[in-house]
């Protein structure tokens, strides 16, 4: 299977709902290093599938560069009735 984890049955569904809940009141902004810690998953899991979550508009890295939050389009998803 791709992608490292420690748990090795966790499908790419399992792990991407993973990444998105590692953010909460607490947590409203992560870098990767604290989303791959989080999550538990290999640093390039983390990567590639934070880079598909803001490719997507799921998640919007902020200004500094090393810090990811919640994006606008996740927002609009989880507002309609």
């Amino acid at each position: 299977m791709a992608g490292n984890s420690a748990s090795p049955g966790q499908s790419v569904s399992g792990r991407l709902l993973a990444v998105l809940d590692c953010f909460d009141v607490a947590h409203p902004a992560l870098t990767l290093t604290e989303i791959t810690t989080r999550a538990d998953l290999s640093l390039s899991t983390a990567r590639r599938l934070i880079g598909e979550l803001v490719a997507w508009g799921g998640l919007e890295r902020l200004p500094d560069g090393r810090h990811f939050r919640i994006g606008i389009r996740l927002w609009r998803v989880g507002s309609q009735h």
